[in-house]
């Protein structure tokens, strides 16, 4: 498969747990970022990226926040957004902001498909 799949969360077991899963679905264009602020800058400095996962709490910069650099810079990457949060009013917020869909963790690999 060769879609472009960027993986942005805080938790380095997440990052890794997502990578077997989307490498045992055949994915092979992976790159896996712990830092928000560093995968801000490498948008805007025109990276850009099929699909984007990105969780919503880090630290330096939430998720949202991110979220809304990515639409900026990279308008044609789908971003999907991952969190431990179950909450309807932020899901609705990450939709508004352009996220093209709303995971909650734990994430089945049938489901990353």
């Amino acid at each position: 498969m060769n879609s472009t799949i960027l993986v942005v969360d805080d938790e380095r077991d997440f990052l890794e747990s997502v990578k077997r899963g989307l490498v045992i679905l055949g994915y092979k264009n992976l790159r896996l970022l712990a830092d928000p602020l560093e995968t801000a800058r490498l948008v805007e400095g025109g990276e850009t990226y099929d699909i984007a996962l990105l969780d919503i709490t880090m630290a330096g910069m939430n998720g949202m926040e991110l979220l809304e650099r990515i639409r900026s810079f990279s308008p044609g990457t789908e971003c999907i957004m991952i969190t431990a949060i179950n909450e309807v009013g932020i899901a609705v917020q990450c939709m508004q902001k352009g996220a093209h869909d709303y995971m909650v963790k734990p994430i089945l690999h049938e489901d990353l498909v």
